[in-house]
């Protein structure tokens, strides 16, 4: 049963979300098209093993990307997941190279029983994300073009799942409602200086063209997951599981704005065009697939596959073409069991990974791809499961050839999942 005390947690979860989801940075140039830099990599947990999730069942973690996960944790306990991501690229191109980096809020998420077999999941965690900033400059006789673009923007998943587990939880099944919302800007200028004129004096001719773009978006989703385990051998097991997330409808409130400037001698003119409309948009169908082995209870070894059919997609406006995007992610962890009192090394959780991401991004014809690989650990804090986790990924994302922007990143995840057993306790 829901008592008062898990509703008075969850209102605070609910409270405390509401407050700390800002605005992030992404820092890449590829986040310009479509929704943005698509988010599907879960926690810190997840992320060190190179994403993996389908198959990944653990008794210490939230894993929101297959929901048949929710009931692993110990019917007594209650977890909550907080996160932080810390990001540093740099993007090269022909011209040269640019260094950024940004420090975000990354997830708020938790998990509670209900029956002894039957857990609630609800949590906050990012969808999208837009961070980009970039100038051009082209010779137009008798003047210069100075391009200018930039845009910004976040679009949120607030989730509420439930799991339930037959056989003794050898097969588990589970499902999430989610609310997906938040606001993407783009920001075009167009400058133009006539080079024949002497800036410094108020007779010179200029122009600039301001696109003001925001996409308010707001719609729910579903995702349903099944997990199973059987018992190979002594000390083997399998685990497996599938994910299916069906399309679904996202609304968008459109604003596009058209500011136009003119100055020469002391004449000075503006044109305003604006566009205020709702567009519809279907999500398409995701289907996640995955496998994994369960080695004397403590190594993990799993591999992810990930398909999205996004060729049918039309983006609000937008001229770009997208294609189907698949992600196949491998990671291994080891949790060596430790007695009492044991050594400290032997209670940490070891997690290596990587993926090939084939995102649903192309341009001039040229797919734009993803790589990487990580590493990570859980570090326990106290005995009863409360751990400390961090992720390195070290990855790569698209070429220059082409007149494209390699972009090669270091993400650092930083996270803690504290596990009560005290919340609910035996009569």
């Amino acid at each position: 049963m829901l008592t008062d005390s898990k509703l008075k947690s969850l209102i605070a979860f609910l409270l405390i979300s509401g407050v700390t989801f800002g605005q992030y940075n992404a820092n890449s140039i590829y986040s310009r098209y479509g929704l943005g830099d698509i988010v599907q990599t879960g926690f810190d947990q997840n992320k060190a093993l190179g994403g993996l999730s389908v198959c990944t069942r653990q008794a210490n973690n939230i894993n929101f990307l297959n929901p048949a996960s929710y009931n692993s944790p110990d019917s007594m306990s209650f977890l909550w997941d907080i996160g932080m991501l810390y990001n540093y690229n740099e993007a090269t191109d022909n011209d040269g190279s640019l260094k950024k980096s940004s420090m975000n809020f990354d997830h708020l998420a938790l998990a509670f029983p209900v029956t002894r077999n039957n857990f609630i999941s609800a949590g906050l965690v990012p969808f999208s994300i837009m961070g980009y900033r970039t100038q051009t400059q082209e010779q137009s006789s008798p003047g210069i073009v100075n391009n200018s673009y930039s845009g910004s923007g976040k679009i949120n998943r607030f989730y509420l799942g439930q799991a339930f587990g037959l056989f003794k939880n050898h097969l588990n099944f589970g499902f999430n409602i989610s609310y997906i919302f938040g606001s993407l800007h783009r920001s075009e200028s167009i400058e133009y200086y006539d080079i024949n004129r002497n800036y410094d004096s108020p007779s010179y001719f200029y122009v600039n063209t301001n696109n003001e773009e925001k996409n308010t978006a707001n719609g729910f989703s579903l995702n349903f997951g099944i997990q199973g385990t059987e018992k190979l051998s002594k000390g083997i097991a399998w685990i497996g599981g599938l994910t299916i997330e069906p399309k679904s409808k996202l609304k968008f409130k459109y604003t596009n704005s058209v500011y136009r400037l003119l100055k020469e001698k002391t004449g000075l003119n503006s044109a305003l065009h604006n566009i205020d409309t709702s567009v519809n948009f279907m999500m398409p169908v995701r289907i996640g697939i995955g496998t994994g082995l369960i080695i004397r209870e403590r190594l993990l070894i799993g591999v992810d596959y990930v398909i999205q059919d996004w060729s049918n997609s039309k983006f609000l406006f937008q001229d770009e073409t997208f294609k189907m995007s698949n992600k196949l992610s491998v990671g291994i962890q080891y949790a060596p069991k430790c007695p009492t009192g044991g050594n400290y090394f032997e209670k940490i959780t070891y997690r290596l990974g990587g993926f090939y991401n084939n995102t649903y991004l192309i341009y001039n014809n040229i797919p734009i791809k993803d790589y990487v690989i990580s590493f990570g650990a859980g570090l326990p804090i106290t005995n009863s499961g409360t751990m400390f986790n961090f992720a390195v990924e070290i990855g790569s994302h698209g070429e220059k050839s082409g007149k494209l922007v390699e972009i090669n990143y270091t993400r650092i995840s930083l996270g803690l999942t504290f596990c009560d057993f005290r919340f609910n306790k035996r009569n």
